[in-house]
């Protein structure tokens, strides 16, 4: 027969503090992939000459006016004709159309955005592909480095906002642990 369960002993001596980790991306926000569906036409004022754009507005409350003043905010397009991914801005059609994708940030908000290079009237257009932002916070006072752009540490690594617009979806997906 087992006899009786005894006193528990005392505490062993506690392990050693390990070293600290390398800084990973926890506060990377990446949306899903959404086809915005309503566009309207408005005169764009914030860049003076851009003109009459068809706009689409996308709810995104990860951008504050924090990610605007010190983070980077990445969008891409998915349009079925031209298969891949692309980043905004980009060329949608060149010629005498000369239509570009683009994006501002608002606070809560990620406005799309088509505009006419060569005539400035964009009315009536629209872009209803799948579209995906990615909100890096930035964090990394600027003028490291050399630099006075926005940058963000991701994984131990210093990397500029020129640096991250620069690399590809796939690379993005990759370095950031976003599925594609």
């Amino acid at each position: 027969p087992q006899g009786l369960t005894g006193p528990a002993g005392p505490a062993g001596p506690a392990d050693p503090v390990g070293p600290q980790g390398v800084a990973g991306t926890a506060n990377v926000i990446y949306s899903s992939w959404a086809t915005q569906s309503t566009w309207a036409d408005t005169t764009f004022t914030n860049f003076g000459t851009i003109g009459i754009v068809s706009r689409s507005i996308r709810t995104a409350t990860g951008v504050t006016q924090a990610i605007i003043d010190q983070g980077v905010v990445l969008c891409y397009v998915q349009p079925s004709a031209a298969g891949g991914v692309f980043a905004l801005p980009t060329l949608l059609n060149s010629g005498a159309n000369g239509l570009q994708l683009n994006f501002v940030l608002a606070p809560g908000k990620v406005i799309f955005y088509v505009s006419n290079l060569n005539t400035g009237n964009a009315a009536g257009q629209n872009a209803t592909a799948p579209y995906r932002y990615v909100i890096i916070p930035g964090g990394v006072a600027g003028g490291r480095g050399g630099s006075t752009e926005k940058m963000a540490d991701i994984k131990g690594q210093l990397y500029t906002e020129s640096q991250l617009k620069a690399m590809s979806y796939s690379q993005i997906c990759s370095l950031l642990n976003i599925p594609q």
